[in-house]
């Protein structure tokens, strides 16, 4: 039963997975699987948290430099569909490395 079960389950990721690069592409996939800029970033210039009304919390982390961000982070309890946003509006932060 339980080689079924773990056969099931490999069969469905594979699913999922082929689905979702299908639906969004390799570079959406990717930032899915190994997501970028997410976490605390110790001393923030700039910060921001709001928690809606389902209970989910996002928070925002910035560092500036001459006036544009330098540095961007979330962190996020929950809130799993925001992280792909998220990665993608990250990687238009100037001089933000990947």
């Amino acid at each position: 039963m339980a080689d079924e079960l773990d056969d099931f389950a490999r069969a469905l990721q594979d699913q999922i997975y082929k689905e979702t690069k299908e639906a969004y592409g390799e570079v959406a996939f990717e930032r899915w699987l190994k997501p970028l800029y997410v976490g605390v970033l110790p001393n923030p210039e700039g910060y921001g948290r709001i928690t809606g009304t389902c209970g989910d919390t996002m928070e925002i982390f910035l560092r500036f430099e001459d006036g544009r961000v330098k540095k961007c982070h979330i962190s996020n309890r929950w809130m799993w569909p925001e992280h792909g946003l998220w990665f993608f509006r990250s990687r238009d932060c100037p001089r933000q490395e990947p």
